[in-house]
């Protein structure tokens, strides 16, 4: 019965919170419900009466009429895409393939980062630090060069990861319609990966903790130290990896969950929440050049390379919150059904 309600709940995500809908959706989970209690006790299985009431019940286009929610149907089903079973496996087969590009390029910008922190510390402080011995070049051409090709890598990768779209005509913003049988199909698996995702997640925000953590023991150690910019070195080389590495995780962990999630048409895809998403991504653009902007004036016009890095942070924090806030408006406007 279980698989009856989630089937339900999804069937009627992308529509508008409305009155009608809300009355329609409670007619609608009555009548399978009545339908699942009478195939019950005529000997039925549980998985044949979820089968036979999903089949029976499951397509609202059929049902819009006698519902009485026929004009949001179609309003929703304007922004709606089909998907076979085989566009679907398409979809994930390119979302996964995203997500590891994203990924690798995410770890060398941030890696790109690093350089240029490390470096630049053996720039200002030759007699103490490491790397000072960099041959014809000085160590901060070095690091400039070590963040430009991380950088021009790590671009490059995003624009390959959207590169293939394997003939899916789907973007991030779509609500999908899969067939009943599929979809049911994608929600027990979705929950089969779920503990994969959670671990890829929960290990990426683990690595970028210790990642902190390693910078704040070095630059205690470096108050204490001869030798600061050693410590501050080597609690860079740390937390640019690291951090490099756990974002990686979160991001592919996340991307697959996304995926999952826009297949079965969960919470996430309601019109309200997917409003606030092209809000973000809107914003995002903007935000992140403005960021870079002033990471590279600070850092040219105050030769300041081995602090400027502090910017990603900040800025990794402040877009977090105005994401975080423009989600929970939107939050607040999904009422539960």
């Amino acid at each position: 019965m279980n698989a009856i309600q989630s089937y339900i709940e999804n069937m009627f995500n992308a529509l508008p919170d409305s009155r009608e809908v809300r009355r329609a959706r409670s007619e609608l989970l009555q009548m399978c419900e009545d339908r699942y209690t009478e195939l019950r006790n005529s000997g039925a299985s549980d998985n044949e009466a979820v089968g036979k009431v999903i089949t029976q019940f499951g397509n609202l286009d059929e049902l819009a009429d006698e519902l009485g929610i026929r004009t949001e149907f179609e309003t929703s089903r304007e922004s709606s895409v089909h998907l076979s079973k085989v566009d679907a496996e398409n979809f994930l087969r390119q979302r996964r393939r995203t997500a590891r590009f994203v990924a690798v390029g995410v770890f060398l910008i941030l890696l790109g980062c690093g350089f240029i922190a490390t470096f630049g510390i053996a720039n200002d402080s030759p007699r103490g630090a490491f790397f000072t011995n960099t041959g014809p070049l000085s160590p901060l051409s070095v690091g400039l060069a070590g963040l430009f090709v991380s950088v021009a890598i790590g671009v490059a990768l995003f624009f390959v990861s959207g590169s293939s779209r394997n003939g899916v005509s789907l973007n991030e913003f779509d609500s999908v319609d899969l067939e009943p049988n599929v979809l049911l199909a994608y929600e027990r698996e979705k929950k089969q990966r779920s503990t994969r995702t959670s671990f890829l997640m929960g290990a990426g925000v683990a690595l970028i903790i210790l990642a902190v953590a390693a910078m704040a023991i070095c630059g205690a150690e470096a108050d204490a130290s001869t030798t600061p910019e050693r410590f501050h070195q080597v609690g860079l080389m740390i937390l640019f990896p690291l951090t490099g590495i756990g974002v990686g995780f979160l991001t592919i962990g996340g991307i697959e969950r996304s995926a999952y999630n826009q297949l079965t048409s969960t919470r996430d895809y309601a019109p309200e929440k997917l409003e606030a998403r092209r809000k973000i991504d809107r914003i995002a653009g903007s935000y992140w050049c403005f960021a870079t902007l002033v990471f590279l004036v600070w850092a040219f016009a105050f030769d300041a390379w081995s602090t400027a890095w502090v910017i990603w942070p900040i800025a990794g924090v402040l877009f977090g919150l105005i994401a975080a806030l423009i989600s929970s408006r939107a939050e607040v406007k999904v009422e539960p059904r």
